[in-house]
């Protein structure tokens, strides 16, 4: 059964999916201690999440970076619809690492 993770994970670079692979299991290990350091998965994810996306549109990119449930502040102007999709998926992979 192929998962969302697995066809997330297809369109990568082989080497970008190593990288990211990496990076990933080094931040599961870190949320293990979550209950001394406070940095559960979502949070790791929020902290890292705008490290991890550039794209052409730095509004969009910030959007996609919000904490699920969380929008853009309306007086920015345009306001994007990103609802957390990287901090989600960042924090999906941190849980159930790669």
């Amino acid at each position: 059964m192929i998962s969302t993770k697995d066809i997330l994970l297809s369109e990568l670079s082989p080497s970008t999916r190593l990288v990211l692979s990496h990076v990933i299991s080094t931040l599961h290990n870190i949320s293990q201690f979550a209950s001394e350091t406070r940095m559960t998965p979502l949070n790791l994810a929020i902290c890292l999440a705008p490290d991890l996306i550039r794209g052409p549109d730095m509004m969009e990119d910030a959007a996609l970076c919000l904490p699920p449930g969380k929008k853009m502040p309306t007086q920015l102007g345009h306001t994007p619809e990103g609802d957390g999709t990287v901090v989600g998926i960042l924090e999906l992979l941190i849980r159930n690492p790669i």
